[in-house]
Protein backbone atom coordinates (compact mmCIF):
# COMPACT_ATOMS: atom_id res chain seq x y z
CA UNK A 1 0.00 0.00 0.00
CA UNK A 2 2.94 2.37 0.55
CA UNK A 3 3.93 1.89 -3.07
CA UNK A 4 0.38 2.63 -4.17
CA UNK A 5 0.40 5.71 -1.97
CA UNK A 6 3.48 7.08 -3.72
CA UNK A 7 2.41 5.98 -7.19
CA UNK A 8 -1.02 5.70 -8.68
CA UNK A 9 -2.23 2.25 -9.60
CA UNK A 10 -1.96 3.09 -13.29
CA UNK A 11 1.72 4.02 -12.92
CA UNK A 12 2.56 0.65 -11.40
CA UNK A 13 0.51 -1.14 -14.05
CA UNK A 14 2.09 0.59 -17.04
CA UNK A 15 5.64 -0.09 -15.81
CA UNK A 16 4.71 -3.72 -15.09
CA UNK A 17 3.35 -4.13 -18.60
CA UNK A 18 6.47 -2.57 -20.14
CA UNK A 19 8.69 -4.90 -18.09
CA UNK A 20 6.72 -7.93 -19.31
CA UNK A 21 6.83 -6.78 -22.93
CA UNK A 22 10.59 -6.33 -22.75
CA UNK A 23 11.09 -9.71 -21.08
CA UNK A 24 8.87 -11.47 -23.63
CA UNK A 25 11.15 -10.43 -26.50
CA UNK A 26 14.21 -12.24 -25.12
CA UNK A 27 13.66 -15.98 -25.56
CA UNK A 28 13.15 -16.71 -29.28
CA UNK A 29 9.94 -14.65 -29.26
CA UNK A 30 8.31 -17.10 -26.85
CA UNK A 31 7.71 -19.49 -29.73
CA UNK A 32 7.62 -22.59 -27.50
CA UNK A 33 4.51 -24.04 -25.84
CA UNK A 34 5.95 -23.73 -22.33
CA UNK A 35 6.82 -20.07 -22.92
CA UNK A 36 3.36 -19.37 -24.36
CA UNK A 37 1.84 -20.74 -21.16
CA UNK A 38 4.28 -18.80 -18.96
CA UNK A 39 3.62 -15.54 -20.80
CA UNK A 40 -0.13 -15.95 -20.44
CA UNK A 41 0.28 -16.87 -16.76
CA UNK A 42 2.38 -13.75 -16.13
CA UNK A 43 -0.19 -11.46 -17.75
CA UNK A 44 -2.99 -13.30 -15.96
CA UNK A 45 -1.28 -12.89 -12.59
CA UNK A 46 -0.84 -9.17 -13.25
CA UNK A 47 -4.52 -8.88 -14.21
CA UNK A 48 -5.60 -10.64 -11.00
CA UNK A 49 -3.34 -8.45 -8.89
CA UNK A 50 -4.61 -5.30 -10.58
CA UNK A 51 -8.22 -6.33 -10.07
CA UNK A 52 -7.63 -7.09 -6.39
CA UNK A 53 -5.98 -3.72 -5.81
CA UNK A 54 -8.89 -1.89 -7.41
CA UNK A 55 -11.36 -3.96 -5.38
CA UNK A 56 -9.64 -3.29 -2.04
CA UNK A 57 -9.52 0.43 -2.86
CA UNK A 58 -13.16 0.47 -3.88
CA UNK A 59 -12.32 1.74 -7.38
CA UNK A 60 -13.62 0.74 -10.79
CA UNK A 61 -11.76 0.14 -14.03
CA UNK A 62 -10.60 3.45 -15.58
CA UNK A 63 -11.83 2.19 -18.95
CA UNK A 64 -15.03 0.23 -18.20
CA UNK A 65 -15.55 -3.01 -20.14
CA UNK A 66 -18.59 -1.49 -21.89
CA UNK A 67 -16.25 1.00 -23.61
CA UNK A 68 -14.51 -1.98 -25.24
CA UNK A 69 -17.69 -4.02 -25.72
CA UNK A 70 -17.46 -4.55 -29.49
CA UNK A 71 -13.88 -5.79 -29.41
CA UNK A 72 -14.59 -7.82 -26.27
CA UNK A 73 -17.61 -9.61 -27.70
CA UNK A 74 -15.77 -10.45 -30.92
CA UNK A 75 -12.69 -11.70 -29.08
CA UNK A 76 -14.67 -13.79 -26.59
CA UNK A 77 -16.71 -15.38 -29.38
CA UNK A 78 -13.54 -16.42 -31.20
CA UNK A 79 -12.03 -17.64 -27.93
CA UNK A 80 -15.16 -19.69 -27.26
CA UNK A 81 -14.89 -21.33 -30.67
CA UNK A 82 -11.23 -22.20 -30.10
CA UNK A 83 -12.16 -23.66 -26.70
CA UNK A 84 -14.74 -25.90 -28.37
CA UNK A 85 -12.16 -26.96 -30.98
CA UNK A 86 -9.85 -28.07 -28.21
CA UNK A 87 -12.63 -29.71 -26.21
CA UNK A 88 -14.12 -31.72 -29.06
CA UNK A 89 -12.96 -35.36 -29.10
CA UNK A 90 -10.24 -36.22 -31.59
CA UNK A 91 -11.52 -38.11 -34.61
CA UNK A 92 -10.42 -41.72 -34.85
CA UNK A 93 -10.06 -41.67 -38.66
CA UNK A 94 -6.58 -41.99 -40.11
CA UNK A 95 -6.33 -38.42 -41.42
CA UNK A 96 -8.48 -36.79 -38.72
CA UNK A 97 -10.70 -35.29 -41.38
CA UNK A 98 -13.76 -35.20 -39.10
CA UNK A 99 -11.97 -33.78 -36.06
CA UNK A 100 -12.48 -30.17 -34.99
CA UNK A 101 -8.74 -29.91 -34.39
CA UNK A 102 -5.87 -31.81 -35.95
CA UNK A 103 -3.85 -31.24 -32.76
CA UNK A 104 -5.85 -30.66 -29.61
CA UNK A 105 -2.74 -29.87 -27.54
CA UNK A 106 -1.73 -27.09 -29.92
CA UNK A 107 -5.29 -25.77 -29.89
CA UNK A 108 -5.34 -25.63 -26.08
CA UNK A 109 -2.03 -23.73 -26.09
CA UNK A 110 -3.50 -21.30 -28.62
CA UNK A 111 -6.56 -20.86 -26.42
CA UNK A 112 -4.32 -19.96 -23.47
CA UNK A 113 -2.37 -17.58 -25.70
CA UNK A 114 -5.55 -15.82 -26.84
CA UNK A 115 -6.61 -15.31 -23.22
CA UNK A 116 -3.23 -13.71 -22.51
CA UNK A 117 -3.50 -11.42 -25.53
CA UNK A 118 -7.00 -10.30 -24.56
CA UNK A 119 -5.80 -9.50 -21.03
CA UNK A 120 -2.79 -7.58 -22.39
CA UNK A 121 -5.11 -5.47 -24.56
CA UNK A 122 -7.45 -4.81 -21.62
CA UNK A 123 -4.65 -4.00 -19.16
CA UNK A 124 -2.89 -1.69 -21.63
CA UNK A 125 -6.13 0.22 -22.06
CA UNK A 126 -6.53 0.54 -18.27
CA UNK A 127 -2.93 1.64 -17.76
CA UNK A 128 -2.77 4.26 -20.49
CA UNK A 129 -6.01 6.24 -20.22
CA UNK A 130 -4.03 9.32 -19.27
CA UNK A 131 -2.09 10.95 -22.11
CA UNK A 132 1.23 10.89 -20.24
CA UNK A 133 1.11 7.16 -19.64
CA UNK A 134 -0.09 6.52 -23.18
CA UNK A 135 2.95 8.34 -24.55
CA UNK A 136 5.15 6.51 -22.04
CA UNK A 137 3.90 3.18 -23.38
CA UNK A 138 4.71 4.21 -26.96
CA UNK A 139 8.16 5.50 -26.01
CA UNK A 140 8.83 2.25 -24.14
CA UNK A 141 7.89 0.24 -27.23
CA UNK A 142 10.34 2.34 -29.24
CA UNK A 143 13.05 1.67 -26.65
CA UNK A 144 12.34 -2.08 -26.72
CA UNK A 145 12.42 -2.13 -30.54
CA UNK A 146 15.63 -0.09 -30.62
CA UNK A 147 17.29 -2.37 -28.06
CA UNK A 148 16.36 -5.38 -30.20
CA UNK A 149 17.79 -3.63 -33.26
CA UNK A 150 21.07 -2.85 -31.49
CA UNK A 151 21.40 -6.42 -30.27
CA UNK A 152 20.56 -7.78 -33.74
CA UNK A 153 23.29 -5.70 -35.36
CA UNK A 154 25.83 -6.63 -32.69
CA UNK A 155 24.93 -10.33 -32.89
CA UNK A 156 25.34 -10.22 -36.66
CA UNK A 157 28.57 -8.21 -36.88
CA UNK A 158 30.37 -8.64 -33.54
CA UNK A 159 29.15 -11.83 -31.88
CA UNK A 160 29.74 -14.28 -34.71
CA UNK A 161 26.25 -14.19 -36.25
CA UNK A 162 24.59 -15.94 -33.30
CA UNK A 163 21.21 -16.12 -31.55
CA UNK A 164 21.55 -15.51 -27.80
CA UNK A 165 25.16 -16.71 -28.00
CA UNK A 166 24.28 -19.92 -29.87
CA UNK A 167 25.38 -20.44 -33.51
CA UNK A 168 22.49 -19.92 -35.91
CA UNK A 169 20.78 -22.94 -37.41
CA UNK A 170 18.81 -20.82 -39.90
CA UNK A 171 19.14 -17.51 -41.77
CA UNK A 172 22.92 -17.07 -41.59
CA UNK A 173 24.32 -13.74 -42.73
CA UNK A 174 21.23 -11.67 -41.91
CA UNK A 175 19.99 -10.03 -38.72
CA UNK A 176 17.50 -12.02 -36.66
CA UNK A 177 18.12 -10.64 -33.17
CA UNK A 178 16.54 -12.82 -30.49
CA UNK A 179 14.32 -14.53 -33.09
CA UNK A 180 14.99 -17.51 -35.33
CA UNK A 181 13.33 -15.95 -38.40
CA UNK A 182 14.46 -12.64 -39.88
CA UNK A 183 10.87 -11.67 -40.68
CA UNK A 184 9.93 -11.86 -37.00
CA UNK A 185 12.55 -9.23 -36.19
CA UNK A 186 11.38 -7.24 -39.21
CA UNK A 187 7.83 -7.21 -37.82
CA UNK A 188 9.00 -5.72 -34.50
CA UNK A 189 11.09 -3.12 -36.31
CA UNK A 190 8.20 -2.19 -38.60
CA UNK A 191 6.02 -1.67 -35.51
CA UNK A 192 8.75 0.40 -33.87
CA UNK A 193 9.25 2.59 -36.94
CA UNK A 194 5.49 3.14 -37.27
CA UNK A 195 5.35 4.31 -33.65
CA UNK A 196 8.41 6.54 -34.15
CA UNK A 197 6.68 8.16 -37.10
CA UNK A 198 3.65 8.91 -34.92
CA UNK A 199 5.79 10.29 -32.08
CA UNK A 200 7.68 12.53 -34.51
CA UNK A 201 4.30 13.79 -35.67
CA UNK A 202 3.45 14.59 -32.07
CA UNK A 203 6.78 16.29 -31.43
CA UNK A 204 6.33 18.46 -34.53
CA UNK A 205 2.90 19.48 -33.28
CA UNK A 206 4.16 20.33 -29.79
CA UNK A 207 6.48 23.18 -30.67
CA UNK A 208 10.04 24.21 -31.43
CA UNK A 209 11.72 24.65 -28.03
CA UNK A 210 15.03 22.98 -27.13
CA UNK A 211 13.42 20.06 -25.29
CA UNK A 212 11.29 19.24 -28.32
CA UNK A 213 14.33 19.26 -30.57
CA UNK A 214 16.20 16.94 -28.20
CA UNK A 215 13.30 14.48 -28.29
CA UNK A 216 13.17 14.65 -32.09
CA UNK A 217 16.89 13.92 -32.31
CA UNK A 218 16.58 10.92 -29.97
CA UNK A 219 13.61 9.60 -31.93
CA UNK A 220 15.49 10.00 -35.20
CA UNK A 221 18.52 8.18 -33.79
CA UNK A 222 16.26 5.32 -32.67
CA UNK A 223 14.65 5.23 -36.09
CA UNK A 224 18.00 5.13 -37.89
CA UNK A 225 19.16 2.21 -35.73
CA UNK A 226 15.92 0.33 -36.42
CA UNK A 227 16.13 1.13 -40.15
CA UNK A 228 19.71 -0.20 -40.27
CA UNK A 229 18.66 -3.41 -38.52
CA UNK A 230 15.65 -3.73 -40.82
CA UNK A 231 17.93 -3.51 -43.85
CA UNK A 232 20.19 -6.11 -42.24
CA UNK A 233 17.27 -8.54 -42.00
CA UNK A 234 16.97 -8.41 -45.81
CA UNK A 235 13.20 -8.62 -45.34
CA UNK A 236 11.48 -7.10 -48.34
CA UNK A 237 8.00 -7.27 -46.83
CA UNK A 238 9.31 -5.82 -43.56
CA UNK A 239 10.67 -2.75 -45.33
CA UNK A 240 7.42 -2.23 -47.23
CA UNK A 241 5.39 -2.62 -44.02
CA UNK A 242 7.56 -0.09 -42.18
CA UNK A 243 7.26 2.37 -45.07
CA UNK A 244 3.47 1.99 -45.07
CA UNK A 245 3.33 2.57 -41.31
CA UNK A 246 5.42 5.75 -41.47
CA UNK A 247 3.47 7.01 -44.50
CA UNK A 248 0.16 6.52 -42.64
CA UNK A 249 1.58 8.52 -39.73
CA UNK A 250 2.40 11.41 -42.06
CA UNK A 251 -0.95 11.29 -43.83
CA UNK A 252 -2.90 11.34 -40.56
CA UNK A 253 -0.74 14.08 -39.11
CA UNK A 254 -1.96 17.59 -38.56
CA UNK A 255 1.44 18.68 -37.33
CA UNK A 256 2.43 22.34 -37.54
CA UNK A 257 4.69 23.56 -38.86
CA UNK A 258 4.99 20.97 -41.60
CA UNK A 259 8.53 22.13 -42.33
CA UNK A 260 9.70 20.73 -38.99
CA UNK A 261 8.08 17.39 -39.68
CA UNK A 262 9.50 17.27 -43.19
CA UNK A 263 12.98 18.12 -41.86
CA UNK A 264 12.85 15.39 -39.22
CA UNK A 265 11.66 12.70 -41.63
CA UNK A 266 13.99 13.94 -44.35
CA UNK A 267 16.96 13.66 -42.01
CA UNK A 268 15.82 10.18 -41.03
CA UNK A 269 15.68 9.05 -44.65
CA UNK A 270 19.06 10.61 -45.42
CA UNK A 271 20.78 8.79 -42.57
CA UNK A 272 19.02 5.60 -43.58
CA UNK A 273 20.44 5.82 -47.09
CA UNK A 274 23.91 6.52 -45.65
CA UNK A 275 23.66 3.34 -43.58
CA UNK A 276 22.36 1.24 -46.48
CA UNK A 277 25.83 0.44 -47.88
CA UNK A 278 26.83 -0.95 -44.47
CA UNK A 279 23.79 -3.11 -43.76
CA UNK A 280 21.81 -3.33 -46.99
CA UNK A 281 23.94 -5.64 -49.13
CA UNK A 282 21.85 -8.74 -48.41
CA UNK A 283 18.66 -6.77 -48.98
CA UNK A 284 19.85 -5.50 -52.36
CA UNK A 285 20.91 -9.03 -53.31
CA UNK A 286 17.44 -10.37 -52.45
CA UNK A 287 15.82 -7.66 -54.55
CA UNK A 288 18.06 -8.55 -57.48
CA UNK A 289 17.15 -12.23 -57.15
CA UNK A 290 13.42 -11.59 -56.92
CA UNK A 291 11.49 -13.84 -59.29
CA UNK A 292 7.86 -14.28 -58.33
CA UNK A 293 7.35 -17.10 -60.82
CA UNK A 294 9.99 -19.23 -59.06
CA UNK A 295 8.95 -18.48 -55.48
CA UNK A 296 7.84 -21.60 -53.55
CA UNK A 297 5.54 -19.38 -51.55
CA UNK A 298 2.95 -19.32 -54.33
CA UNK A 299 2.94 -23.11 -54.47
CA UNK A 300 2.54 -23.12 -50.69
CA UNK A 301 -0.40 -20.73 -50.88
CA UNK A 302 -2.14 -22.87 -53.50
CA UNK A 303 -1.87 -25.94 -51.29
CA UNK A 304 -3.09 -23.99 -48.25
CA UNK A 305 -6.13 -23.00 -50.31
CA UNK A 306 -6.77 -26.71 -50.89
CA UNK A 307 -6.53 -27.16 -47.14
CA UNK A 308 -9.02 -24.34 -46.50
CA UNK A 309 -11.50 -25.63 -49.07
CA UNK A 310 -11.38 -29.10 -47.51
CA UNK A 311 -12.73 -27.76 -44.16
CA UNK A 312 -13.98 -24.24 -44.91
CA UNK A 313 -16.40 -23.76 -42.00
CA UNK A 314 -14.70 -25.24 -38.93
CA UNK A 315 -11.06 -25.18 -39.98
CA UNK A 316 -8.37 -27.62 -38.88
CA UNK A 317 -7.93 -26.30 -35.34
CA UNK A 318 -6.29 -23.21 -33.89
CA UNK A 319 -2.52 -23.64 -33.79
CA UNK A 320 -2.74 -26.92 -35.71
CA UNK A 321 -1.43 -25.78 -39.11
CA UNK A 322 1.90 -27.59 -38.90
CA UNK A 323 0.11 -30.84 -37.98
CA UNK A 324 -2.61 -30.61 -40.63
CA UNK A 325 -0.65 -29.24 -43.59
CA UNK A 326 1.47 -32.38 -44.24
CA UNK A 327 -1.75 -34.10 -45.43
CA UNK A 328 -1.97 -31.49 -48.22
CA UNK A 329 1.73 -31.02 -48.97
CA UNK A 330 2.69 -32.46 -52.35
CA UNK A 331 4.96 -31.79 -55.31
CA UNK A 332 5.91 -29.49 -56.95
CA UNK A 333 6.23 -27.73 -53.56
CA UNK A 334 9.65 -28.67 -52.20
CA UNK A 335 9.69 -31.57 -49.76
CA UNK A 336 13.12 -30.57 -48.46
CA UNK A 337 11.59 -28.01 -46.10
CA UNK A 338 9.15 -28.42 -43.22
CA UNK A 339 6.36 -25.88 -43.63
CA UNK A 340 5.39 -25.27 -40.01
CA UNK A 341 3.92 -21.84 -40.81
CA UNK A 342 1.66 -20.65 -43.61
CA UNK A 343 3.78 -17.53 -44.28
CA UNK A 344 0.53 -15.55 -44.31
CA UNK A 345 -1.41 -14.73 -41.16
CA UNK A 346 -4.62 -14.46 -43.17
CA UNK A 347 -4.32 -17.85 -44.85
CA UNK A 348 -3.16 -19.46 -41.61
CA UNK A 349 -6.17 -18.18 -39.66
CA UNK A 350 -8.57 -19.26 -42.40
CA UNK A 351 -7.04 -22.74 -42.45
CA UNK A 352 -7.15 -23.10 -38.66
CA UNK A 353 -10.42 -21.32 -37.76
CA UNK A 354 -12.46 -21.54 -40.95
CA UNK A 355 -14.10 -18.77 -42.92
CA UNK A 356 -16.65 -18.01 -40.17
CA UNK A 357 -14.47 -17.34 -37.14
CA UNK A 358 -11.16 -16.29 -38.74
CA UNK A 359 -12.62 -12.91 -39.80
CA UNK A 360 -13.79 -12.31 -36.21
CA UNK A 361 -10.21 -11.51 -35.17
CA UNK A 362 -9.85 -9.10 -38.09
CA UNK A 363 -13.13 -7.42 -37.15
CA UNK A 364 -11.93 -6.87 -33.57
CA UNK A 365 -8.87 -4.99 -34.87
CA UNK A 366 -10.94 -3.13 -37.47
CA UNK A 367 -13.39 -2.03 -34.75
CA UNK A 368 -10.54 -0.43 -32.80
CA UNK A 369 -9.14 1.15 -35.96
CA UNK A 370 -12.50 2.66 -36.97
CA UNK A 371 -12.95 4.23 -33.55
CA UNK A 372 -9.41 5.64 -33.69
CA UNK A 373 -9.96 7.20 -37.12
CA UNK A 374 -13.15 8.87 -35.88
CA UNK A 375 -11.47 10.30 -32.79
CA UNK A 376 -8.28 11.37 -34.60
CA UNK A 377 -10.11 14.35 -36.12
CA UNK A 378 -10.92 15.94 -32.77
CA UNK A 379 -8.62 14.50 -30.09
CA UNK A 380 -5.46 16.60 -30.55
CA UNK A 381 -3.92 15.78 -27.15
CA UNK A 382 -3.90 12.05 -27.92
CA UNK A 383 -2.98 12.35 -31.59
CA UNK A 384 0.47 10.66 -31.30
CA UNK A 385 -0.83 7.44 -29.77
CA UNK A 386 -3.94 7.36 -31.93
CA UNK A 387 -1.83 7.81 -35.06
CA UNK A 388 0.74 5.36 -33.67
CA UNK A 389 -1.90 2.68 -33.23
CA UNK A 390 -3.38 3.20 -36.70
CA UNK A 391 0.10 3.18 -38.25
CA UNK A 392 1.00 -0.02 -36.39
CA UNK A 393 -2.21 -1.68 -37.60
CA UNK A 394 -1.39 -0.67 -41.18
CA UNK A 395 2.19 -1.98 -40.93
CA UNK A 396 1.10 -5.31 -39.44
CA UNK A 397 -1.77 -5.67 -41.92
CA UNK A 398 0.69 -5.35 -44.82
CA UNK A 399 3.34 -7.61 -43.32
CA UNK A 400 0.78 -10.30 -42.44
CA UNK A 401 -0.06 -10.82 -46.12
CA UNK A 402 3.23 -12.60 -46.75
CA UNK A 403 4.48 -13.56 -43.31
CA UNK A 404 3.63 -14.84 -39.85
CA UNK A 405 5.02 -12.19 -37.49
CA UNK A 406 1.80 -11.99 -35.47
CA UNK A 407 1.96 -15.74 -34.86
CA UNK A 408 5.08 -15.18 -32.74
CA UNK A 409 3.83 -14.73 -29.15
CA UNK A 410 6.09 -11.87 -28.08
CA UNK A 411 5.19 -9.85 -31.18
CA UNK A 412 1.49 -10.53 -30.69
CA UNK A 413 1.73 -9.19 -27.12
CA UNK A 414 3.54 -6.09 -28.36
CA UNK A 415 0.80 -5.47 -30.92
CA UNK A 416 -1.95 -6.07 -28.32
CA UNK A 417 -0.34 -3.48 -26.04
CA UNK A 418 -0.29 -0.94 -28.89
CA UNK A 419 -3.94 -1.65 -29.67
CA UNK A 420 -4.92 -1.26 -26.02
CA UNK A 421 -3.02 2.00 -25.77
CA UNK A 422 -4.82 3.29 -28.85
CA UNK A 423 -8.20 2.17 -27.54
CA UNK A 424 -7.60 4.10 -24.31
CA UNK A 425 -6.67 7.17 -26.34
CA UNK A 426 -9.95 6.92 -28.24
CA UNK A 427 -11.88 6.64 -24.96
CA UNK A 428 -9.94 9.44 -23.21
CA UNK A 429 -12.25 12.46 -23.67
CA UNK A 430 -15.36 10.77 -22.30
CA UNK A 431 -13.80 8.76 -19.47
CA UNK A 432 -10.93 10.72 -17.92
CA UNK A 433 -13.00 13.24 -15.91
CA UNK A 434 -14.64 10.32 -14.05
CA UNK A 435 -11.33 8.59 -13.22
CA UNK A 436 -9.07 11.15 -11.58
CA UNK A 437 -7.57 8.60 -9.18
CA UNK A 438 -6.63 5.91 -11.64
Amino acid sequence: MRLMGAWRVGDVLVFSLVALLALFQVALGGNLPVLVALYAAAVGALAIGYGLVLWTRGESFPVPPRALAVEGILWISMLGFVFIQGLWPTDASEDGSRAWSAARGATWITCIHLVGLGLMYFLAAQATLRTGRGNLMLVSIVIISTALAIYALLALTQFGDTILGVPKWAYPGVATGTFVNRNSLATVLALGLAVVGALLVGQAADGTDAAMWQRRVLLCIAAVVMAAALLATASRTGLIAAAVGVLIAIVLSRARPLAILALSLGGLLLMGFLLAPLYGEQFVDRLAQLDLTQDDRWLLYNQILEMILDKPLLGHGAGAFEYAFPHYHHLPLSSDLVWSKAHSVYLSSLAELGVVFAPVAYLAVIATCVRLVRVARSNVSNLPRIVGCISAIAAVAVHSVFDFGLEIPSIAYLFAAILGTGAAGAAYPALLPRNTNE
